[in-house]
């Protein structure tokens, strides 16, 4: 067949390819301007540079939630934090399981708060004015983190402080969960997976940098070697609050709105030269698909909707792409620093390799993004899971060796190499797929709920991983990779079972191939018009 028409593509939006191709290829679901297909990925980065700059300003949220997430571990293991915070057994200062749990896992709570009811935030006042709440929420956690110290008791000091984490955690759950929706809605299809991608990248980013501020400040026993990082955060938060401010505001937010008129403004800030009423219209045409196929017309809670029909298989992947980091043992890694001093290592070298395994995550994750372009985002999800496994399975019988200069060495390096792998395939991919599979209708309460499961993952992971590991509790140590090791192995399960691949597919595309009931592992290769593939590729009733 010939091809007749060729629709324009920005925001998610790829060719339309034949007057006689599915509906799925007739009516693509955003965008205008020039082919993605005609354009090489360089060109198309040259043609959307006020996207990518938006896209790339919310991805500040994801650097001040690796920065926030990372702090709580990592000043544990400052002997001037120690010292006031802390107790001490047979003359080693340490910080008590039950507080070590409580101030991660509470933080996990606050996110999930902050996530759950930021779908609705989202959808009543904006995806910015979200963004920006997030910020000044986390402003006043910090706050009270600050000053908690100076409080004249232990036990007060230390629930000031887990005080406040939880308000921090809010914040941290609204702006984590808005920047993802935010830049699923603007970013170019062509590439969108490494636009979504860049949540990791900065995570790390950020992860890097409380890494850095820590280590210089860790031979310091005063106050202000902990404060310096906890009041570093409010750079991070100040920083958020004015994103909020100047960047534009979602189209899709104004066109559920039926605003054409701010739609097509917020669109003309965004892209540069573009068709602005053929790009809004086929948004619209998108939204009012899955409004028509997906909601049936419903005017219940579109909270509650994520959990009907085929938009339950939706929210349900998306949950567990954002949950399964922890299966694969990342609230054990931010402890890393702190087990290996238990175990006998200088503070100083147990932090500098602490550093270096954050540090590969920033190569990993760039080359994660030529690895879903090539191999696809379930692909690499699956083979690093189970790479990852086997880490954790070497490092488990390293930590059978307590009394070994180089088991303890080993555990350490392996601990660089699990950041790596994990980064090239999970860490990089699961906010993409998270996004992609996510209904436009339903994005904000999707990765809502997600990013709130994802929270209760962490949160659960954050109160357990202590007490597993901490010498006054199970006092396993390096041997906790045996845990992870059996976890990455049903993960991996999981991903087989229930993750599609979404490569190379616009969101008009995705949202008729979870409406045919198409299995996860026919995804890649499934063909619309083929009628006899087509039915092969459906589950079971």
């Amino acid at each position: 067949m010939s091809q007749e028409l060729k629709e324009d593509t920005h925001g998610g939006v790829e060719t339309v390819e034949d007057a006689g191709a599915s509906p799925a290829r007739q009516a693509r679901d955003q965008g205008a301007g020039h082919s993605d297909e005609d354009l090489s990925v360089w060109e198309c980065v040259k043609q959307n540079p006020k996207a990518i700059f938006y896209s790339f300003l919310m991805s500040v949220g994801p650097t001040a939630f690796g920065f926030d997430n990372l702090v709580v571990g990592l000043v544990a293991s400052m002997p001037g934090f120690q010292m006031v915070f802390g107790d001490m057994i047979g003359g080693k200062l340490f910080i008590p399981s039950l507080w070590l749990a409580l101030w991660n896992a509470m933080t996990a709570v606050g996110i999930m708060v902050g996530a759950v009811t930021n779908g609705y935030v989202q959808d009543r006042f904006g995806r910015r004015w979200s963004f920006s709440l997030g910020g000044a929420i986390a402003t006043v956690g910090i706050a009270i983190c600050y000053i908690s110290d100076r409080r004249e008791s232990l036990a007060d000091r230390r629930n000031n402080f887990l005080g406040g984490k939880i308000a921090l955690g809010a914040g941290l759950g609204i702006f984590q969960a808005t920047s993802q929706t935010y830049i699923s809605e603007i970013a170019p299809a062509k590439i969108r997976g490494p636009l979504l991608s860049s949540y990791t990248l900065m995570n790390v980013v950020g992860q890097l940098i409380g890494t850095s501020i820590v280590y210089a400040r860790v031979t310091m026993l005063e106050r202000a070697s902990y404060q310096v990082p906890i009041a570093t955060q409010w750079a991070f938060s100040g920083a958020i609050m004015l994103i909020g401010l100047i960047i534009p505001e979602s189209p899709i937010y104004y066109l559920k709105k039926n605003n054409m008129d701010k739609a097509a403004r917020c669109y003309s800030r965004l892209y540069h030269g573009t068709d602005h009423s053929a790009a809004i219209t086929r948004m619209k045409e998108t939204l009012d698909y899955e409004k028509a196929n997906e909601l049936h017309g419903k005017q219940s809670s579109l909270l509650l909707e994520c959990f009907r029909g085929v938009n339950w298989r939706r929210t349900r992947i998306a949950i567990l792409a954002v949950s399964l980091q922890q299966c694969l043992g990342m609230s054990y890694v931010g402890h890393c620093a702190y087990i290996l001093q238990q175990a006998g290592m200088a503070a100083s070298k147990s932090l500098m390799l602490m550093q270096v395994a954050i540090s590969v995550g920033l190569p990993a994750n760039i080359i994660s993004w030529f690895l879903m372009a090539t191999l696809g985002r379930r692909t690499i999800i699956l083979y690093s899971t189970i790479a990852v496994g086997f880490l954790w399975l070497a490092s488990g019988i390293a930590g059978c060796f307590p009394s070994s200069h180089t088991a303890l060495w080993f555990v350490g390096v392996a601990m660089i190499i699990i950041m790596f792998t994990f980064g090239l395939g999970v860490g990089g991919a699961y906010p993409v797929l998270a996004a992609e599979v996510s209904a436009s209708q339903l994005r904000a309460q999707t990765q809502g709920i997600a990013y709130m499961t994802g929270g209760f993952s962490t949160w659960l992971f954050s109160f357990v991983v202590p007490y597993m590991f901490n010498t006054d509790e199970g006092n396993l140590g390096a041997r906790t990779g045996f845990v992870f090791a059996a976890l990455c192995a049903l993960g991996a399960v999981v991903v087989f079972v229930e993750f599609p691949e979404t490569k190379g597919r616009s969101y008009r595309e995705l949202d008729e191939m979870f409406d045919m009931g198409v299995k996860a592992r026919k995804f890649g290769s499934f063909v619309f018009g083929d009628e006899a593939r087509a039915e092969d590729a459906k589950e079971e009733p």
